[in-house]
């Protein structure tokens, strides 16, 4: 409710109680009595009652006005509270995360690891209030406590970190509803430039890498010899070799398609890995999406490099027979809080963890 109605109203239930009050203290004379004297001016029962009612009856209109304006008081108060978070979200991220994840949110090199950090802009809210609490908690549980196997430390004070809890919040609000554009304005005179991977080439090969560094893929996924090295997703150096055996009656290009629009919600899936890759469904163009499954679904296949123009080269095999796993990434002091904090191992970003030699096959 506006601050000029509230007053509007104020001014109302005023009047009304000055006019109780006079009205109460007598305009007029009392009728004489019996013995024919007047009365003293007075107040009687009737007007005790007449004024008792004049004020339950401005009282209860006000609190009806009241509760009538009060969703749009709450909405506009919720309003002004995340506008105010977005804008402390934003220093934080410019302070801490920018290094990391990039000016724009999509990711980047974490300094000293050659692994690329998540790519932000796809955790968004919806509108869905349930969707977004069950964002609004990943997110900060991630940030709070980190994410095992990846250089992403554990920032809440709980875990060893520096954050407090409503900095943490505000960070996840920034996340979900900021702008990234208000970054490179926010972060201090003479701090590193986040590194990008290159992509060498033009080919379709090229074409496919460049659409996954830039939705982020390299966060969670490995490819080997390409600058795609997570570990928190299925190694897919094999995947074009393996998809056709995931799902009964699924091609592998269907089975690659599904993955990439539906994220985990998709029924198949490897097993091993939480369900937290999200769904790309509005995320690519048709001819990305078709480049991406034409470039995936080759890899470990005879097919491996010659749709790119580049010569197919082997899978290497372990003793078992199987794929040797990707190398893990070097054990530099990595960064989950950008140019302000170079060492998060140190401080204060909390604890890093190693990633993992090993992956499963999607």
């Amino acid at each position: 409710m506006p601050p000029i109605v509230g007053i509007l109203f104020g001014v109302i239930l005023l009047l009304v109680l000055l006019f109780a009050i006079a009205y109460a203290s007598g305009w007029t004379p009392r009728t004489a009595g019996p013995s024919g004297e007047g009365l003293a001016p007075g107040v009687g029962p009737e007007r005790k009652a007449q004024i008792a009612i004049a004020i339950t009856l401005a009282i209860g209109l006000l609190l009806l006005i009241y509760g009538l304006s009060e969703p749009s008081r709450q909405a506009e108060a919720y309003q002004r509270q995340r506008e105010t978070s977005i804008e402390f979200g934003a220093h934080e991220f410019a302070q801490y995360c920018y290094g990391c994840h990039g000016y724009n949110g999509q990711g980047a090199m974490v300094p000293g690891q050659n692994i690329m950090a998540a790519n932000l802009t796809l955790r968004k809210a919806t509108g869905n209030p349930d969707d977004d609490k069950k964002l609004f908690d990943f997110l900060t549980k991630t940030i709070t406590r980190g994410r095992p196997n990846t250089p992403m430390p554990a920032w809440g004070l709980s875990d060893g970190g520096s954050l407090q809890p409503e900095e943490i919040n505000e960070l996840a609000v920034f996340i979900m509803n900021g702008d990234y554009s208000m970054i490179p304005s926010l972060v201090a005179p003479g701090a590193p430039t986040p590194i990008l991977p290159e992509i060498a080439g033009g080919g379709p090969e090229a074409q496919a890498l460049q659409i996954m560094v830039s939705k982020g893929c390299g966060a969670c996924h490995t490819i080997q010899g390409t600058p795609l090295s997570g570990t928190v997703g299925p190694n897919l150096s094999q995947v074009g070799a393996n998809a056709g055996t995931r799902a009964p009656g699924v091609s592998a290009d269907d089975y690659i398609r599904n993955h990439i629009l539906q994220g985990s919600g998709y029924q198949y899936h490897a097993p091993g890995f939480q369900p937290v890759m999200p769904p790309f469904q509005g995320q690519l163009t048709d001819d990305q999406l078709n480049t991406l499954v034409a470039y995936l679904s080759t890899l470990g296949t005879p097919q491996q490099g010659q749709a790119t123009g580049a010569p197919a080269a082997p899978a290497a095999q372990s003793e078992s027979g199987g794929p040797v796993p990707a190398t893990p990434p070097a054990s530099g002091t990595g960064t989950g809080g950008g140019a302000a904090q170079p060492n998060p191992a140190s401080a204060p970003g909390g604890q890093i963890t190693t990633p993992s030699p090993t992956q499963p096959q999607p």
